[in-house]
């Protein structure tokens, strides 16, 4: 992957004490990116840019198959009704070297509560 890798941006939302899943398929040109070597890194920070939650592979928040490019989000129900209702901030970082990670993915996560919206 390189520096002038693609932004993904998203805005998802999960009601509060409800979990949330979401596959991510890494690819080049239509074929499975191989991942292997990376540090993959997720983390919600509020408004301020504070962290209130690190999603980690030793966790199971996060579960790769680095060969195939997949990085799976798990933020689980205890996670989410933990959280104020509220919209944060979402980033995950993949790195050949710590220190220079490539922001993959960033956008929005909204807690809500109560219905569906």
């Amino acid at each position: 992957m390189s520096n002038s890798t693609q932004k993904n941006r998203v805005n998802w939302s999960v009601r509060q004490g409800a979990g949330l899943i979401r596959l991510l398929r890494i690819r080049d040109r239509d074929l499975p990116f191989d991942l292997t070597g990376q540090t993959i890194k997720c983390a919600i920070t509020d408004r301020r840019g504070n962290v209130v939650l690190e999603l980690t592979e030793g966790a199971g928040d996060l579960v790769t198959d680095l060969t195939k490019g997949e990085i799976q989000l798990k933020l689980s129900a205890t996670a989410t009704d933990a959280l104020p209702a509220t919209t944060y901030n979402i980033q995950l970082d993949i790195a050949a070297e710590a220190n220079y990670p490539i922001t993959y993915l960033e956008g929005d996560l909204s807690i809500y509560q109560g219905a569906i919206l």
